[in-house]
Parts: C-alpha cells; sequence; structure tokens
C-alpha cells in the first residue's frame, strides 16, 4: 500500500507536547539583532546628520566652499536612502531568510555611510595640524566611537562596515603626511581603532548573551505554561475517564444486588456488563501507569540484537483477529531484518500503533512492515484509516487527545496509546516520523539501528512448566486493606498456597513465629499504616527468617518519586489492580527461579523487567 498527497510530517525523538525538537533559537535571536540594529537608525541619521553640519561650518573657509557643500550633500543623501531603508524594514517586518536580506543592505549603507564620513580625510585634512585639523580628526574618532553604543553593535560586521571606513582614511593620510607629528598620531589612531574594535566585540557579546538569554527564559516561561495546561488536561480528562467505568459499576452492582436468585439470567447479562467497565477501568489504569512509569524514567531498556520478524509475528498473533472483525486486510511483511534494540519495547511501541490503525481504520486496512535505510531499518505501520489534519499533528501525541473521539467513547480507546509511543521512541532514541493525508490514511514509523545476526541470542526454553503448582508453598502476604488482603488470601490458596497475613510486617512476624515453616514468598503493599514501606517491611521480614525471600512489592501510586523508589529497592514491583494472571505469571517465574537457584546455587538467575 501506499498514498500521495500533501504529507505532514515530524520526526522525532521529540518532547512530550510534539514529536518535534523544539526550533533551535538561533533564528529569532538573529532577527532580534536585526531588530535591534534597525531600530536606531532614526536617531542615528539625526546625529549624524547635524555633526556632519557642524563639521563642515566649523571647516568653512579652511578648505574650499565647493569641496564641503559636495560632502555634506553626499552625507545627507546617504542618511535619507538609510532612513528609507528603514521605513521599509519597519513595512516588511522581515522574519526568517528575510531578515538576511534586510542585513545585506543595512549592512552596505554602513559602509557606504562610513565611507562618506572617511571621505572627509580627503576633502578637508590640509597637514597643517592646526586647530581646525585636530577637531577634524577628534570628530571622525568620536563619530567612530559612539557607534559602538549604538544599535549597530548588535551586529559585529555592521561596526566593521562602519567604523573601519571612518577611521582608515585619516589614519592613511596622517602616516602619509611626512611629519614626525603625523606618524605618531597614526600609531595613536590606529591603537584607538583597534580599541574601539575590541570593545565593540565585547559590547557585541553582552547584547547577544542578553538576547539569547531573554529568549531562553521566555522558551522556559512557555514550557512551563503548557506543562501546566498539559497537565489540567491530563487531570480533567482522566477524572472523567476514570469516573465513567466506576459509575457504570456502581449501577450494575446495585442492579444485582437487588436481582432474585432466581432471575438468572438478567445476572449473567449484568455480570458480562460489569466485566467490560472492570476491563475498561484496567485498561486505562494500565495506560496511566504505562505513562506515569515512562516519565518517572524507571522503564529501562535492554539494549541487545534482535531478529525483527519474530516481534511481528507475535503482534499479528494479537491484532490480525480484531482486524478480522472489523473486515480489514492485516498485512506483516515478512523481514529478515536484524535490528539493536529493546525488543520488547519496540514490540510495545508496534502494537500501539496496530490498535491505533485498527481504530481508526474503516476500510482497507493495515501494513507493517520494514524500509532499508542508511542508519538503520524504518518500521512502518502505514493504515487506510482517517488520516490526520495537519493543525492536529502537534496534538496527537498528548495524553487523551484523539483526533475523532470528542464525544469520549471508551470503544475508541483511551487516547494514551500514541502518548506511549512517543515516550517509548525517546526513551531509545528512535527518531520518529509521521506522515498522514485526510481522508487517505497515516504511516507511522521509527528508526531503529541495524544488529548483528552473528550476535543474536535465541531465546532459551523454560526450565519449568508453566503451569507450576504452589501446592504447599509458603505466602506472606503484608496489605492494611482488610479487602485486599482477604481477597488475596483467597485467591492464592485456590493456587495451592499456604498463606499468613498481616497488616504490617510487625503482625506478619508475629504470625511467622507460631508456623514451622519459612516463607517460600513475601507479598507486600508498597504504602502501609504509620509511615511504614513494603520495602521495609520486606527486609524486616527477611531479617526475621534470616534469609533473602524472594519478594514482590504490589503499589498503587504511580506518583514518579514513587515509583523512582519503589524500583530503586530491586524487589519486583506490580501495579495495582494487579490482573490475577498477572500475578500469578510472576510468581511462577519468581519461585522456578529460586528453586533452581537451590538446586545449583551458582547459576545465575534470569532477570526480570520489574515484572512486566
Amino acid at each position: 500500500m501506499s498514498f500521495t498527497g500533501n504529507v505532514h510530517v515530524l520526526e522525532g525523538p521529540s518532547t512530550p507536547s510534539a514529536v518535534q525538537e523544539s526550533p533551535t533559537l538561533e533564528p529569532l535571536v538573529t532577527a532580534e539583532q536585526s531588530r535591534t540594529a534597525f531600530s536606531t537608525i532614526p536617531e542615528s541619521v539625526v546625529a549624524a546628520a547635524t555633526a556632519g553640519l557642524l563639521l563642515v561650518i566649523a571647516m568653512w573657509g579652511q578648505v574650499p566652499n565647493r569641496l564641503l557643500v559636495g560632502w555634506i550633500a553626499a552625507l545627507w543623501t546617504v542618511l535619507f536612502a538609510l532612513f528609507l531603508l528603514f521605513l521599509g524594514w519597519r513595512r516588511a517586518s522581515p522574519v526568517g531568510k528575510d531578515v538576511s536580506k534586510w542585513n545585506r543592505w543595512f549592512l552596505i549603507g554602513n559602509i557606504v555611510h562610513g565611507s562618506t564620513w572617511g571621505s572627509s580625510a580627503l576633502v578637508m585634512f590640509t597637514g597643517n595640524f592646526d586647530a581646525y585639523q585636530m577637531w577634524l580628526m577628534w570628530g571622525l574618532f568620536m563619530i567612530a566611537i559612539s557607534a559602538v553604543t549604538a544599535g549597530i553593535a548588535a551586529i559585529m560586521p555592521m561596526i566593521y562596515g562602519y567604523v573601519i571606513p571612518i577611521v582608515l582614511p585619516l589614519i592613511v593620510r596622517l602616516a602619509l603626511s611626512g611629519v614626525f607629528l603625523g606618524r605618531m598620531l597614526a600609531v595613536a589612531g590606529a591603537t584607538m581603532l583597534v580599541l574601539v574594535l575590541v570593545f565593540a566585540s565585547r559590547m557585541n557579546k553582552i547584547i547577544v548573551n542578553s538576547i539569547t538569554l531573554r529568549f531562553e527564559n521566555e522558551v522556559q516561561r512557555r514550557r512551563a505554561e503548557e506543562a501546566s495546561i498539559s497537565k489540567s488536561r491530563f487531570l480533567a480528562a482522566a477524572s472523567h475517564d476514570l469516573r465513567q467505568p466506576l459509575h457504570a459499576m456502581a449501577l450494575f452492582v446495585a442492579a444485582l444486588q437487588d436481582l432474585k436468585r432466581s432471575q438468572k439470567g438478567a445476572e449473567d447479562a449484568i455480570l458480562s456488563h460489569l466485566a467490560v467497565s472492570v476491563e475498561a477501568l484496567q485498561g486505562l489504569f494500565d495506560g496511566l501507569l504505562d505513562v506515569s512509569k515512562l516519565d518517572a524514567g524507571v522503564v529501562r531498556q535492554e539494549v541487545a540484537h534482535f531478529a525483527l520478524q519474530p516481534v511481528l509475528d507475535s503482534i499479528a498473533n494479537e491484532c490480525e483477529a480484531e482486524a478480522g472483525t472489523k473486515g480489514l486486510t492485516a498485512r506483516f511483511v515478512p523481514t529478515r531484518a536484524v535490528l539493536q534494540g529493546d525488543a520488547a519495547l519496540l514490540q510495545r511501541a508496534l502494537r500501539n500503533l496496530v490498535s491505533n490503525a485498527i481504530r481508526y481504520t474503516e476500510k482497507g486496512g493495515f501494513v507493517v512492515g520494514c524500509r532499508r535505510e542508511k542508519q538503520g531499518a524504518r518500521v512502518v505501520v502505514y493504515d487506510t484509516g482517517i488520516g490526520i489534519e495537519p493543525a492536529q499533528m502537534s496534538n496527537i501525541f498528548q495524553e487523551f487527545y484523539q483526533v475523532a473521539n470528542p464525544e469520549r467513547d471508551r470503544t475508541k480507546g483511551m487516547g494514551l496509546g500514541l502518548a506511549i509511543v512517543e515516550r517509548l521512541a525517546r526513551l531509545q532514541g528512535f527518531p520518529l516520523k509521521v506522515a498522514s493525508a485526510v481522508g487517505r490514511g497515516s504511516a507511522f514509523s521509527m528508526l531503529v539501528p541495524w544488529g548483528e545476526p552473528r550476535k543474536v541470542k535465541i531465546a532459551e526454553m523454560s526450565m519449568h512448566d508453566a503451569a507450576t503448582q504452589f501446592a504447599g508453598d509458603l505466602a506472606v502476604i503484608v496489605d492494611d486493606e482488610r479487602a485486599v488482603v482477604e481477597g488475596m488470601r483467597q485467591l492464592m490458596q485456590q493456587w495451592g498456597f499456604k498463606v499468613i497475613c498481616g497488616a504490617s510486617a510487625e503482625e506478619a512476624i508475629a504470625e511467622l513465629a507460631n508456623c514451622p515453616q519459612d516463607p517460600d514468598i513475601l507479598i507486600c503493599d508498597y504504602r502501609l499504616r504509620a509511615g511504614e514501606t513494603g520495602v521495609n517491611a520486606i527486609r524486616s521480614l527477611q531479617s526475621a527468617v534470616r534469609r533473602e525471600v524472594p519478594a514482590i512489592i504490589i503499589s498503587g501510586d504511580t506518583a514518579p518519586e514513587r515509583l523512582r523508589e519503589a524500583d530503586a529497592s530491586g524487589f519486583h514491583l506490580l501495579h495495582k489492580p494487579v490482573r490475577p494472571a498477572q500475578l500469578r505469571a510472576l510468581l511462577d517465574f519468581v519461585l522456578a527461579k529460586e528453586r533452581r537457584k537451590m538446586r545449583n546455587p551458582s547459576a545465575e538467575a534470569a532477570p526480570l523487567n520489574n515484572g512486566n
């Protein structure tokens, strides 16, 4: 599949607010330098016209008057042209590349202006070194020095183009005067010129740094405002979306309580609706948790060399049935590409992109494949869906933003999928690109570096049966919520565990004192009463039994700092609400690993990424 037409493209990695990186400040600084220089033209024109007139009056009768008249006429003509340039600049209000064009014209104007002043050394210099000649030399140097404090100091080429033509002809005339005083004045003038240019350079740096700092502060202020707005929008949308399934659940539970036991069919229907609401709530919490974990920086990539085809096969197995239900064609292009990165995180991002393609495509279908590029393989998910308006491109990666779901219909997703994709791409350093044509489809792609086939590791088969029984294993559960403890007790007893429960580590240790068996697994809530944490509770329990018992922390806290603290503990971490299948899979893994360790203490345990 392919499409042509107007395409809006954004490159990554990116910021949370948009896929593209923030633009450089250089064009803004350049434009402000130009504005600073141009804005002083009117005052400079008036000052130069007045200074020129005073110089002519002072020199009247010392040199032929016709030369003075011609010189002042030339100076005023140049100044008038500069003023016209200023008026044109103000009307044009140039931006971008136009700024450079106007700067070039202003530089030419400054060179002509400075040369006109410098020509006075040819017109008015007589070599007598009397008071009038000293007045001429003093005037020219003062005109040159005054430029340093004027607006043109914002652009160094303007200074060079103005100051050097003013002073250099006079220095040359003094050096060629043939008298000792003239040569000494030439040396003094050259020294003065160097000092003026050095001072002008320092002034230029001060001006440029001041402008740059102002724009940097403005960018930081704008980012802070955007973050505040984004947070408010996030909380508002999350509040709405959390209330919907909870409200539905409350209604269904109330209806279920009022039913008579004989109404079995109606009871089953309500339970079915209740399960849908629970699943919606679970999906929303999972999405919020993913965003929080990525923002907190507790998701770490495990870079390795891997074949792309198994990743695509896994996504195909998960998504082809859903696409078939909508009558969409799903095509996964076979590939022999070997890439370098975290295969699990890439699969997670691609799964979100495929789900997004299915959700916003009504006819046609989608294609998943990769294109060969020099830096790596560009893995692409292309669909024939509704497309994205250019004006919406900067918003599609924001949390809870959906292109075609103003009514917040939960069957159309939560609006978190692309936000997670953007964060996953940024975490792995995969440039993210979006191309879309309204009404014809969209293409999302990530550029993944090439890997080396010889470094691809064949996944080892699990050494234990997936249906491991837990009969006889002792689990210690620490949680201060009675309903949670009771639910966990019943669930784990059904799985074959013996269970000891406590609202704190102290209570659990007291129960263990009456039990002849050491615990096989510790499961602790992260937040307990009296400021106790699951991390502290686990360490207290391990100290009591004098063994590093495998442990799992279950947390309902999604604050980034809490996530980082729990992650730093080194214990396996799950997040509420925990799916029973997810908990069982982790228990199966942890206990099987512990058994292998007991059989072979030197064996290196396989890593697990935070229980995810």
